[in-house]
């Protein structure tokens, strides 16, 4: 059973908020902020929650091993907005869990989010225990990005005092804003003054094919992606120098867009998950002046 003290409380004051900002620059929240201008729906904080666990192992679906705990849910604080609309909004969860920190660290353990209680089966985000500690004897890690969810963030981990148990505070983000997206243009940048509407391509997934029309015009192309199938899929582009990607995978039923721009010449978009490009989700499209 997880819950927040006041001890732990205390140890999360200790995170300054520089400190905390450079940790999570460096592990690609300000790349998700950018993301969010690329045009695909963000997938907002889940209305129950997003359910959390410490595992036995490492993150991966063969390596995964038991529940050590569960863990409270991540949510977005509740209230109202301060400061800049465009701030990226974070997801948290505190918790007590009674294993001490260096049980934690001698064994293989790792903290696993998903999407929602209904959506167990992916997780969205993943981090193994480990890392070199900080003065206090606390760690950070990373919660890396899973089945190209788009989430990402960090947790800390601090020893009682007594060592019989570990406080872990969880911080994700996919790079939403409290306004719904990422950061606005610049006042006078080329973006801010000027619109370029891109040419939108109509593209169907399914087992095992991908469906759209071969020729594309050269220019900005937004590819919109409708996930037509039964399993989830997601959409990826490659050739003269351009390899882009849906950020999230789509499940049955979802569909997700993204922007590129396109020179003549030959191109090939396939599905990036698991095996399904060379079970045939995979087609050349030539782009035309």
């Amino acid at each position: 059973m997880a819950f927040i003290d006041a001890t732990q409380k205390r140890d999360v004051r200790k995170l300054s908020g520089r400190f905390l900002a450079g940790v999570l620059t460096l592990l690609g929240i300000a790349a998700l902020i950018v993301t969010a201008d690329l045009g695909f729906a963000q997938d907002g904080a889940a209305e129950s929650g997003r359910p959390a666990h410490l595992h036995a192992g490492s993150c991966g679906e063969e390596t995964l091993g038991v529940v050590v705990a569960a863990l409270t849910d991540l949510s977005l604080s509740g209230g109202e907005v301060s400061g800049q609309p465009s701030a990226a909004l974070v997801e948290t969860s505190f918790n007590t869990v009674p294993l001490s920190l260096d049980a934690l660290l001698a064994e293989d353990h790792a903290i696993d989010i998903h999407r929602s209680a209904d959506d167990i089966a992916d997780p969205i985000a993943c981090g193994e225990i480990g890392g070199v500690p900080e003065p206090d004897g606390s760690v950070i890690i990373g919660l890396k990005e899973q089945n190209q969810s788009g989430f990402a963030g960090i947790a800390y981990l601090s020893g009682s005092e007594d060592s019989t148990s570990t406080f872990i505070s969880i911080f994700v983000s996919d790079g939403q804003s409290a306004g719904g997206a990422g950061a606005a243009p610049r006042a006078g940048s080329q973006a801010a003054t000027e619109t370029i509407e891109p040419e939108v391509v109509d593209i169907s997934l399914t087992e095992w094919d991908i469906d759209l029309e071969p020729i594309v015009p050269a220019g900005l192309v937004a590819l919109d992606a409708a996930n037509d199938g039964t399993m989830r899929h997601s959409q990826a582009i490659e050739g003269d120098g351009v390899d882009a990607q849906l950020p999230q995978s789509l499940h049955p039923g979802e569909a997700g867009q993204f922007e590129v721009a396109l020179t003549p010449g030959a191109y090939t978009l396939y599905c990036p998950i698991g095996d399904h490009r060379q079970r045939g989700m995979e087609i050349e499209i030539t782009v035309v002046e």
